[in-house]
């Protein structure tokens, strides 16, 4: 009895935070944009940026992941929705942290270019799956 309460209650917080529209990624995206501004923000040295190292990639997985997931909703249910004003505050924020880091820290722009490297790549294969298929299609 136990094991099914703990099973059904894993179940409905696995389902109940997935994105159900646009709306519900935007909301999922500008969180991951803060949870990774802020923690850049935490950092003054190279050697608290390499403290923050595992997180900080898990954050970009994840926000790459839902860039991903939030795309291929829109191509599939809503594709003439082009709203990118939403996300202005979050990523004016991590804008600022990025180039902080990047001009302030000795070694932090490198940093970041190792950090970023597999999210950008991960973007880049859904890029061009989408433009194989669409080129396919056409």
């Amino acid at each position: 009895m136990f094991r099914c309460l703990i099973l059904l209650t894993l179940a409905c917080s696995f389902f109940g935070c997935h994105p159900r529209d646009l709306e519900d990624y935007r909301k999922a995206g500008e969180a991951a944009i803060a949870e990774i501004a802020l923690e850049l923000s935490k950092a003054q040295s190279f050697k608290e940026l390499e403290g923050r190292k595992t997180f900080l990639k898990k954050r970009f997985r994840k926000l790459s992941k839902l860039m991903i997931d939030a795309a291929e909703y829109q191509r599939k249910y809503d594709p003439d929705e082009r709203d990118k004003e939403a996300f202005h505050a979050a990523s004016d924020r991590l804008y600022y942290e990025l180039l902080r880091i990047s001009t302030e820290i000795e070694g932090g722009k490198l940093f970041l270019e190792e950090l970023q490297h597999e999210m950008l790549d991960r973007l880049d294969v859904d890029i061009r799956k989408h433009q194989k298929v669409k080129q396919s299609v056409n």
